[in-house]
């Protein structure tokens, strides 16, 4: 496989990690956040948790198009910096996962003055932190091999 092929093929995998970890996250944040602030869904048996699976559905979709808007750079950077240095350890992606999820949903309580809402800060936190495992699961495990075959593949031919 050429290096080019291999840089492609690393650049989809970041790709797909980071898809599933907006993914995970903003249900994460749908489910334990949002949905718990509006209780007045009126009915009961299958009609309420047909309606409740379909809002999940759909809000997740929101929040991670919306969220991955907002954080793609900050994520795109981080995992350049764990490619190139080869920082691929748990503790690693859920700090920086805690970090942007905190943020990213402090940024967004301060725009809003509603009371009681306290909590989502946290929730955030924990999505940051389910997000960034989701991505470490897929593409972090694995930061920084591709350069280090790379560089002992140029060593063996010097």
């Amino acid at each position: 496989m050429t290096i080019f092929l291999a840089y492609i093929l690393r650049l989809l995998v970041i790709f797909s990690g980071f898809a599933l970890a907006s993914i995970a996250a903003s249900v994460f944040f749908v489910v334990v956040g949002i949905i718990p602030l509006g209780r007045s869904v009126d009915g009961s048996g299958l009609d309420a948790v047909l309606n409740a699976a379909s809002l999940i559905l759909l809000m997740g979709i929101t929040v991670a198009a919306v969220s991955s808007a907002l954080l793609l750079i900050p994520v795109f950077i981080l995992a350049l910096f764990s490619e190139y240095f080869s920082w691929n350890t748990l503790l690693f992606h859920c700090v920086f996962g805690a970090i942007l999820g905190g943020s990213a949903t402090g940024f967004w309580q301060m725009s809003r003055a509603v009371e009681g809402e306290g909590y989502l800060v946290m929730v955030g936190i924990a999505a940051g932190i389910i997000g960034a495992y989701a991505y470490w699961l897929v593409a972090g495990r694995n930061s920084g091999k591709l350069f280090a075959q790379i560089i002992a593949a140029r060593q063996k031919v010097n």
